[in-house]
């Protein structure tokens, strides 16, 4: 058998010292001869795939593909090169040859994309107990809560279904209007762990196993705060208005630079962020 593949066959062009014929490392009388255009290969039909039809022809099949050349960097990867594939079957009568001669070519559908592009939807909401079974509705807001009371907080990416996306929970602090760039603050969450300068530290909830609530639980960041009310720097009184949480998130996906996992090691870089507005009443 003697096939000859042009580097003209994709577009771009091929790479000819990448085109091999799968399956004929072992046969010793494969022979490869190169030029500019084209790559022969040239093998005796024992080496290639036999099928015996009864009573038809005997046909033998062999596949040729392209290698591609990948590059890494910080744990993505990419190629600029053709995907090629091809089957070619010679078929053979017991009184003589058969002049026919059968290729496909089996077209690989492209990757999938990195990233996909429309809307990313994130959800603060409060949990009515620990095990996040049931959850405050809007009409039920402003919840009221007495102080070292503690507030099941959960948010959540709603919307998407890739599971290899993350949510990761930068930053979560509390204001008292609804505007989260206003003083005074308190940090809830500082660099994905909770704040260790408060005598009531959050504590972070682990999600547990996908269930039927809970299909990617990748997609939840839960964590308890203890009720508490913002006072006067002055007078030390409480200030008696409503307590605002917010959240600065980022979906991540996760690399070897980045397990996504959360830790109270350096800041990492934020992929996307956006602020959740939640109340609850000051008793």
């Amino acid at each position: 058998m003697v096939i000859a593949v042009s580097s003209d066959l994709t577009i771009p062009s091929l790479h000819l010292d990448s085109v091999r014929v799968i399956g004929l490392d072992s046969c010793t009388a494969l022979t490869v001869e190169n030029t500019n255009s084209f790559v022969v290969f040239r093998f005796p039909l024992s080496c290639s795939t036999a099928n015996q039809v009864p009573n038809g022809p005997m046909s033998y099949r062999a596949t040729i593909e392209s290698r591609r050349q990948i590059q890494t960097w910080r744990g993505s990867s990419i190629t600029r090169d053709s995907t090629l594939r091809v089957t070619v079957q010679c078929s053979f009568l017991q009184t003589g040859i058969v002049p026919l001669l059968n290729f496909t070519v089996n077209t690989l559908p492209p990757p999938l994309p990195v990233s996909t592009s429309g809307p990313l939807e994130l959800e603060m909401r409060i949990a009515q107990g620990l095990d996040y079974a049931s959850y405050y509705t809007e009409q039920q807001y402003p919840v009221v809560k007495v102080l070292r009371e503690p507030i099941y907080l959960e948010v959540r990416i709603t919307g998407r279904s890739d599971p290899n996306l993350v949510l990761v929970l930068n930053d979560c602090w509390a204001t008292n209007s609804a505007d989260p760039s206003r003083r005074p603050q308190w940090p809830i969450l500082f660099d994905r762990c909770p704040f260790n300068g408060d005598n009531y530290m959050s504590q972070l909830i682990p999600v547990g196993a996908p269930s039927q609530a809970v299909a990617i639980p990748s997609y939840y960041q839960r964590f308890v705060v203890s009720t508490f009310t913002f006072v006067d720097s002055t007078t030390q009184l409480a200030l008696g208005d409503l307590v605002y949480f917010h959240c600065s998130a980022s979906v991540c996906v996760p690399s070897a630079m980045d397990s996504c996992v959360a830790s109270c090691g350096p800041r990492r870089s934020e992929y996307w962020c956006k602020h959740f507005f939640i109340q609850i009443l000051n008793p």
